[in-house]
C-alpha cells in the first residue's frame, strides 16, 4: 500500500509531469519521496519558515488534486491535462484564501464593532461628543442625571449634574437626560455635536426618527425637534462599560438638591474614569 502511495504521488509519468508543472517544488526533501510518510513529516517542518503555511496548503492541495487525477486513470481510463490539474489546483487554492482572508476580515469587524461597542471613542475632529446618563433609586423615590462632554483626545470639557426627588421610569429618565445633553450643547453654541447613551431603545428610536412610544414618546419628539437646530447632531449608542463617566455621574447625582456643573475644575474621581477610558482606546488601537 505504501509503495502504491508512493508511485500515485511521486514516480508515474502523470504525477511528475505535475510536479514539473507545478509553481512550488521541494527539491529538499527529493530524498524522502521513496518513503512518503518521511516526506510528509520533513513537509511539516517547513511550517515554521515564512510563508510555510502557504506553501503546504498549495502542496496538499496538488497532493489531492494527483489522488483525483490517480483514481480517474485507474477507474475510468481517463487523463487529465497535468497542466490543467494544476491550473485547478492554483485555483481552488486561491478561492480557499480568499474565503480564509474574507472570514478574518469578518471575525476583524465584528470583533472592532463589538469593542466599539463597549468602549468610549473619542469623536471626530471639530465634534463635542456629549455623554448622557440617567439614576433611579426606586426606595428612595430619586433620580439622578449626567452629562459630560468631551474633546476629541478625551479631556473633560464640561459636566453637569442633576437629582431630583421622584419615581423615575428608567427608560424615561434615560431619554431627558440626553434631552439635557443636547439642550447643554445648544447652549454651549457648539454646532457639531454627538451625543452618545447606554439605553440602546432611545438611541434606536431617534436614529430611526422614532418618537413613537406610550412613556417616551414626548420627550423623543422634543429630542428630534432640537437635534434640527445643529449643522450636525447625531446620536450614538454605546454600552455601560463605556459609558462609566456618565454613569458614575448620575449615581453620584442622586443625592444633589439641584444641578451642579463644573466648566474648568473637575473632581478626581471623574477624570480619573475618563483617563482610564482614553487608555483603554489607546492599547485596542
Amino acid at each position: 500500500m505504501t509503495e502504491t502511495i508512493e508511485h500515485m504521488f511521486f514516480f508515474c509519468n502523470h504525477a511528475e509531469y505535475i510536479w514539473k508543472a507545478a509553481p512550488i517544488n521541494w527539491d529538499g526533501l527529493n530524498e524522502f519521496k521513496h518513503k512518503f510518510w518521511h516526506w510528509w513529516n520533513g513537509l511539516m517542518d517547513v511550517e515554521r519558515r515564512p510563508e510555510g503555511k502557504t506553501h503546504i496548503a498549495l502542496t496538499v492541495n496538488i497532493l489531492w488534486q494527483i489522488w483525483k487525477d490517480g483514481n480517474q486513470i485507474q477507474f475510468n481510463g481517463v487523463s487529465n491535462c497535468p497542466g490543467r490539474t494544476v491550473s485547478k489546483a492554483m485555483h481552488e487554492w486561491v478561492e480557499y484564501n480568499e474565503v480564509r482572508d474574507g472570514e478574518a476580515k469578518t471575525d476583524a469587524n465584528r470583533e472592532h464593532r463589538v469593542t466599539k461597542l463597549n468602549s468610549w471613542h473619542p469623536p471626530p475632529l471639530g465634534v463635542s461628543k456629549l455623554n448622557s446618563d440617567a439614576a433611579v433609586e426606586q426606595n428612595f423615590r430619586r433620580i439622578g442625571w449626567g452629562v459630560v462632554a468631551r474633546k476629541e483626545d478625551g479631556a473633560v470639557a464640561r459636566v453637569w449634574a442633576r437629582g431630583a426627588g421622584r419615581e423615575g421610569n428608567p427608560t424615561l429618565e434615560e431619554a431627558l437626560a440626553i434631552r439635557e445633553a443636547i439642550i447643554k450643547a445648544k447652549h454651549r453654541g457648539w454646532n457639531k455635536v454627538e451625543i452618545q447613551s447606554d439605553c440602546k431603545l432611545m438611541v434606536d428610536k431617534l436614529n430611526d426618527r422614532n418618537a413613537e412610544n406610550p412613556i417616551t414618546g414626548t420627550i423623543l419628539a422634543d429630542n428630534l425637534l432640537l437635534s434640527q437646530g445643529f449643522e450636525k447632531c447625531y446620536f450614538s449608542f454605546v454600552r455601560r462599560e463605556g459609558n462609566c463617566v456618565s454613569h458614575k455621574l448620575a449615581k453620584f447625582a442622586i443625592s444633589l438638591k439641584d444641578e451642579i456643573y463644573w466648566l474648568d475644575s473637575f473632581p478626581t474621581w471623574l477624570t480619573c474614569l475618563a483617563k482610564t477610558d482614553v487608555r483603554a482606546v489607546a492599547q485596542i488601537v
